[in-house]
């Protein structure tokens, strides 16, 4: 996977984590919905255990060479605790929250790229370029209609605060993947993330299976998890943090911003499709506009560079 990244411009990888992540979103939808309504907190945990699993088998089945444990470090193992086990666990509530409409959930991860240029410019050292600058400005201007939508009641203050929670929790994360992780062990850097949150969990969702009556329901419910964890802790994870070690955290972050607006899209397509109609707050395009326009300019910014 990585030498086929290799072959490619240098911003492909962190496209491909945005497309991944974005198809991902009605994929999760489908999950959530699906949770049986009086177990819907422990069934949120058991799905994402059960993403985790399977994105880690998924990537040690496609280790291309020995695992090697110089690999592990404390840096990958809180890039795996900050990205995959408490972003993404705000990302399932953030997703509740909104009636389980991951596509609007995953609207708030816009701000995610405000933390990370502030990490990569304070801890990382990184150069920020005037593309750069240009792209975030746009995606602030973007982040503040977004808030406002709290504001006007489009959607609560409690969804607002979990997915401002899971851009920094993200960002974090992405922070501990620029120290801990090399280009050139990029897939065992994110497996060994992966194992770690997965470890820290598993007595978490042994716990809830035992003292819950959520695996007594008929389980296709959790089908959407274990393909949530495939194409995007397996792959688009993998994409996104060699992307991040290569290019560095800023570029990858703005490059990739626009997932939640695909994700919005592809969300509104399907609503389309199954009820004939998708109601979405013209304010809601116009951030998405904005943040499309932020990730164009960067991914310009990369090729004039």
């Amino acid at each position: 996977m990585i030498e086929f990244f290799n072959s490619l411009p240098v911003y492909t990888s962190a496209l491909v984590s945005a497309f991944l992540w974005a198809i991902s979103a009605p994929i999760l939808n489908e999950g959530i919905s699906r949770i049986p309504k009086t177990c819907k907190t422990s069934g949120l945990i058991v799905g994402l255990y059960a993403a985790l699993v399977t994105g880690t088998l998924f990537l040690l089945a496609i280790q291309p060479q020995p695992l090697e444990l110089s690999n592990l470090n404390t840096y990958t193992s809180m890039a795996g605790i900050f990205t995959y086990l408490v972003g993404t666990g705000l990302y399932y509530a953030s997703a509740h929250a909104f009636s389980g409409r991951t596509e609007y959930a995953s609207q708030f991860a816009k701000i995610k790229p405000i933390f990370s240029v502030l990490l990569a410019l304070l801890v990382l050292n990184e150069v920020i370029t005037s593309f750069s600058w240009i792209s975030l400005s746009l995606i602030i201007v973007a982040v503040l209609i977004l808030a406002g939508g709290a504001e006007s009641g489009l959607f609560s203050w409690r969804a607002f605060s979990l997915g401002m929670l899971t851009a920094l929790s993200w960002s974090i994360g992405e922070m501990f993947v620029k120290l801990g992780i090399e280009p050139d062990s990029a897939l065992q850097g994110t497996f060994f993330a992966m194992v770690s949150a997965t470890m820290l969990l598993t007595p978490v969702a042994i716990a809830v299976a035992l003292k819950t009556p959520v695996l007594s329901y008929p389980r296709i419910w959790i089908i959407p998890f274990l393909i949530h964890g495939v194409l995007s802790f397996g792959i688009a994870y993998t994409a996104f943090f060699y992307s991040i070690t290569y290019i560095g955290m800023a570029p990858t972050v703005l490059v990739n911003a626009f997932w939640p607006a695909l994700a919005m899209l592809f969300g509104c397509g399907v609503a389309v499709w199954r009820f004939g109609e998708c109601n979405v707050h013209p304010s809601i395009w116009i951030a998405i506009s904005l943040l499309l326009a932020g990730s164009f300019i960067q991914i310009l910014g990369l090729n004039i560079g």
